[in-house]
């Protein structure tokens, strides 16, 4: 939002909590497949970890320009961002750096896990998308470019991709 901030809603639509520490525009926001965590990426160079309670747990920092999409690892160990900076990091659950993925040469609007961890997708105004294949599991946070494509994904695009692989 805006004004920096993310609102937490229940079921019936009322406001239950409200995200404070941002300092700029909030361009994400996601929560963990278990609904423990939430992630949330601003425009202050900065990814915030939160608990479903919206208490803040963790301030990602690294990146040097917007962080534009955050996203977890399906088993909710793992944070991957995506910034104006070219890059992607990973990061664990605690908000500690893990790799930097770098390969494009302009904006990454989005980094996704595949929903078996084993890849991570990231997209770029460079025109391209990266799939990154994990081996030989996640935590050895070893990966490699696998692909490259020649055009900006769409959703269903972006999903029929991950299946594949």
């Amino acid at each position: 939002s805006d004004d920096n901030t993310v609102r937490l809603w229940d079921g019936e639509g009322r406001s239950v909590a409200v995200l404070k520490g941002h300092t700029d525009k909030v361009r994400s926001a996601a929560s963990s497949l278990d609904g423990q965590y939430i992630v949330t990426a601003s425009d202050d160079v900065t990814a915030r970890l939160w608990d479903k309670e919206g208490r803040p747990m963790a301030v990602l920092k690294g990146h040097t320009d917007w962080i534009n999409s955050a996203a977890f690892s399906p088993d909710g160990e793992r944070i991957v961002t995506a910034s104006d900076d070219n890059t992607a990091r990973l990061w664990d659950i605690e908000g500690q750096p893990l790799v930097v993925l770098e390969g494009h040469t302009d904006w990454v609007k989005l980094a996704a896990f595949s929903p078996d961890a084993k890849r991570i997708v990231t997209v770029s105004d460079d025109n391209t998308a990266l799939i990154w294949r994990t081996f030989p599991d996640i935590t050895s946070m070893l990966f490699e470019a696998e692909r490259s494509l020649r055009a900006l994904l769409n959703k269903k695009e972006f999903a029929e991709l991950v299946e594949q692989y």
